[in-house]
Protein backbone atom coordinates (compact mmCIF):
# COMPACT_ATOMS: atom_id res chain seq x y z
CA UNK A 1 0.00 0.00 0.00
CA UNK A 2 2.83 2.40 0.87
CA UNK A 3 4.54 1.54 -2.41
CA UNK A 4 1.36 2.32 -4.35
CA UNK A 5 0.93 5.61 -2.49
CA UNK A 6 4.56 6.51 -3.19
CA UNK A 7 4.18 5.70 -6.90
CA UNK A 8 0.95 7.69 -7.14
CA UNK A 9 2.57 10.63 -5.33
CA UNK A 10 5.58 10.55 -7.67
CA UNK A 11 3.33 10.31 -10.72
CA UNK A 12 1.19 13.23 -9.51
CA UNK A 13 4.31 15.32 -8.87
CA UNK A 14 5.63 14.66 -12.39
CA UNK A 15 2.21 15.32 -13.90
CA UNK A 16 1.86 18.60 -11.94
CA UNK A 17 5.34 19.69 -13.08
CA UNK A 18 4.53 18.92 -16.72
CA UNK A 19 1.25 20.84 -16.55
CA UNK A 20 2.99 23.79 -14.90
CA UNK A 21 5.57 23.85 -17.69
CA UNK A 22 2.84 23.75 -20.35
CA UNK A 23 0.89 26.57 -18.67
CA UNK A 24 4.03 28.73 -18.54
CA UNK A 25 4.66 28.05 -22.23
CA UNK A 26 1.07 28.99 -23.05
CA UNK A 27 1.41 32.23 -21.08
CA UNK A 28 4.57 33.15 -22.99
CA UNK A 29 2.87 32.33 -26.28
CA UNK A 30 -0.18 34.35 -25.31
CA UNK A 31 1.97 37.40 -24.46
CA UNK A 32 3.79 37.08 -27.78
CA UNK A 33 0.47 36.96 -29.64
CA UNK A 34 -0.77 40.01 -27.75
CA UNK A 35 2.35 41.91 -28.83
CA UNK A 36 1.79 40.79 -32.43
CA UNK A 37 -1.82 41.96 -32.33
CA UNK A 38 -0.80 45.32 -30.86
CA UNK A 39 1.82 45.73 -33.55
CA UNK A 40 -0.70 44.89 -36.27
CA UNK A 41 -3.22 47.34 -34.82
CA UNK A 42 -0.59 50.10 -34.89
CA UNK A 43 0.26 49.23 -38.50
CA UNK A 44 -3.40 49.32 -39.49
CA UNK A 45 -3.81 52.72 -37.83
CA UNK A 46 -0.76 54.05 -39.69
CA UNK A 47 -2.03 52.73 -43.02
CA UNK A 48 -5.46 54.24 -42.37
CA UNK A 49 -3.84 57.61 -41.64
CA UNK A 50 -1.82 57.39 -44.86
CA UNK A 51 -4.94 56.48 -46.79
CA UNK A 52 -6.81 59.45 -45.32
CA UNK A 53 -3.96 61.75 -46.33
CA UNK A 54 -3.94 60.29 -49.85
CA UNK A 55 -7.72 60.69 -50.08
CA UNK A 56 -7.37 64.34 -49.06
CA UNK A 57 -4.72 64.84 -51.74
CA UNK A 58 -6.91 63.20 -54.37
CA UNK A 59 -9.82 65.43 -53.35
CA UNK A 60 -7.58 68.49 -53.59
CA UNK A 61 -6.45 67.41 -57.05
CA UNK A 62 -10.07 66.91 -58.12
CA UNK A 63 -10.91 70.43 -56.99
CA UNK A 64 -7.87 71.78 -58.82
CA UNK A 65 -8.89 69.93 -61.98
CA UNK A 66 -12.40 71.34 -61.69
CA UNK A 67 -10.90 74.80 -61.36
CA UNK A 68 -8.70 74.16 -64.38
CA UNK A 69 -11.70 73.06 -66.41
CA UNK A 70 -13.58 76.20 -65.45
CA UNK A 71 -10.58 78.30 -66.42
CA UNK A 72 -10.29 76.44 -69.72
CA UNK A 73 -13.95 77.10 -70.44
CA UNK A 74 -13.47 80.75 -69.61
CA UNK A 75 -10.39 80.86 -71.83
CA UNK A 76 -12.36 79.59 -74.80
CA UNK A 77 -14.67 82.55 -74.47
CA UNK A 78 -11.90 85.13 -73.97
CA UNK A 79 -9.40 86.71 -76.38
CA UNK A 80 -6.21 84.88 -77.35
CA UNK A 81 -4.01 86.76 -74.86
CA UNK A 82 -6.25 85.68 -71.99
CA UNK A 83 -6.13 82.10 -73.27
CA UNK A 84 -2.33 82.10 -73.18
CA UNK A 85 -2.44 83.40 -69.60
CA UNK A 86 -4.90 80.70 -68.60
CA UNK A 87 -2.76 78.01 -70.25
CA UNK A 88 0.25 79.28 -68.33
CA UNK A 89 -1.74 79.24 -65.09
CA UNK A 90 -3.03 75.74 -65.85
CA UNK A 91 0.51 74.48 -66.43
CA UNK A 92 1.61 76.05 -63.13
CA UNK A 93 -1.30 74.46 -61.25
CA UNK A 94 -0.50 71.10 -62.81
CA UNK A 95 3.16 71.39 -61.74
CA UNK A 96 2.08 72.30 -58.21
CA UNK A 97 -0.32 69.36 -58.10
CA UNK A 98 2.35 66.96 -59.32
CA UNK A 99 4.85 68.25 -56.76
CA UNK A 100 2.28 67.97 -53.98
CA UNK A 101 1.45 64.42 -55.02
CA UNK A 102 5.14 63.47 -55.17
CA UNK A 103 5.70 64.92 -51.69
CA UNK A 104 2.71 63.00 -50.41
CA UNK A 105 3.97 59.77 -51.92
CA UNK A 106 7.45 60.31 -50.50
CA UNK A 107 6.10 61.04 -47.04
CA UNK A 108 3.89 57.94 -47.13
CA UNK A 109 6.92 55.79 -47.93
CA UNK A 110 8.72 57.04 -44.83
Amino acid sequence: LELNQSLIHDWLTVWQSQIGTKVKALNVSSRAQQLNVSSLQASVAAVEAEQAAMNATVEELRRACGSLLQQASAAEASPASDAAEVEERMAELQRQSELRLLRELESSRL
